[in-house]
């Protein structure tokens, strides 16, 4: 699964990145990514408006598994699955973010 390319296409391009943890942004909010050596990768989202560093403040987070299907047992998430899911976390982050109104983000935490 391509985090990257994803996030890009839904608009989002890099701030930074170092070592595991990479930050992207659109017009109205930030994504951080920690890549995970346990076959996870934490997902956190916040309006620009109410991001501030030294809390590291994220408010909408999500897990995705990135490594899970065996091909011997045929069990786990596939590849297409993992991405659709990444998508959906995607889109509704957006949609939270261009709904809500910016008072909710002082007080709300949503785990997708």
């Amino acid at each position: 699964m391509n985090y990257k390319e994803i996030l890009e296409e839904n608009g989002f391009s890099m701030d930074w990145e170092e070592n595991s943890i990479s930050q992207y942004s659109n017009k109205n909010m930030l994504i951080q990514i920690l890549e995970m050596k346990n076959r996870y990768h934490e997902f956190s989202a916040c309006p620009k408006s109410h991001f501030d560093r030294w809390a590291n403040s994220r408010l909408i987070n999500w897990k995705t598994m990135v490594a899970n299907y065996n091909e011997k047992t045929k069990f786990g998430w596939t590849e297409e699955m993992v991405t659709e899911n990444l998508k959906q976390c995607i889109n509704d982050a957006i949609w939270l973010i261009d709904t809500l109104p910016e008072r909710m983000f002082n007080s709300i935490r949503i785990d997708l």
